[in-house]
């Protein structure tokens, strides 16, 4: 008999789309919005989205996607959800400030977030978390107070999908293991290998920056999800399944989308 694959009930994608970096960020931020068309993805989380660019989003994706973007800063997070797949009219946006973040950095929170298909009741959150070596220590307490956040939202939805570019380090990562309970998806789909660095010195992105040395590889960008656990009143767990990146292809003679690949992932 052949293994059948099981539904896919949601698709999750996530996007560092590097709104900072003014290189040919037109072609890069169409670029994006052109790779969300074709993988069609129900929920759309984005980091460094930026004034210039959010124009952009809405007028290739604004047909397809409900978009939550609060513009907080000179760059911000966006969550989007596919008017076909996804009721959102009853959804609610909220936004935590990160209290002890010197770079203005926040979790936004979309919940009640209903499949139209499945009728899981979600809530979906990002983060662009704090940024380099010197962030450790706030980076942690960020990681933490997500975690509890996602634990609490478990009180009013069926499941809880984190994405975004968490900048953890691996030791910081192994410091902070996950509560019981919340998983980490790339792990769920049996870490594969092709798929563990979302960051790394060969993407030309990085290269063209001057940014790094030969050997810099990390997992920045995450996606964590946690199921409730209330049988009586929840749907059948979602369960990530495949996991892969996206935006590795040149758009122009020495550009990729971003400095930071894109992943999708699958929930069945």
């Amino acid at each position: 008999t052949m293994a059948v694959a099981a539904e896919c009930k949601l698709r999750f994608l996530s996007w560092n789309m590097d709104g900072l970096d003014p290189y040919e960020l037109t072609a890069r931020s169409e670029a994006v919005c052109d790779i969300i068309s074709r993988e069609k993805p129900d929920i759309v989380v984005l980091q460094e989205v930026v004034h210039e660019s959010l124009p952009i989003l809405i007028i290739k994706l604004g047909t397809d996607y409900h978009f939550i973007a609060p513009p907080a800063h000179m760059y911000f997070t966006a969550i989007l959800t596919r008017n076909a797949t996804c009721e959102s009219s009853e959804s609610k946006m909220s936004s935590h400030d990160f209290p002890n973040s010197r770079m203005g950095r926040s979790l936004l929170v979309l919940s009640n977030v209903i499949l139209r298909k499945s009728r899981h009741r979600l809530a979906v959150m990002t983060s662009h978390m704090e940024s380099l070596l010197e962030g450790s220590q706030e980076r942690v307490w960020q990681l933490d107070y997500i975690y509890r956040e996602m634990q609490a939202s478990l009180t009013h939805c069926d499941a809880v999908i984190f994405g975004g570019d968490t900048n953890l380090r691996a030791t910081e990562v192994q410091q902070h293991p996950a509560p019981n309970g919340v998983l980490n998806a790339w792990l769920e789909c049996k870490s594969p290998a092709d798929s563990k660095y979302t960051f790394e010195a060969s993407n030309v992105n990085v290269v063209r920056k001057g940014w790094s040395g030969p050997t810099i590889k990390a997992q920045y960008d995450k996606v964590f999800y946690t199921n409730s656990a209330d049988k009586a009143t929840s749907k059948q767990p979602l369960n990530a399944s495949v996991f892969r990146l996206i935006g590795k292809e040149k758009i122009t003679g020495d550009s990729v989308p971003s400095d930071h690949y894109g992943i999708v992932c699958d929930f069945s």
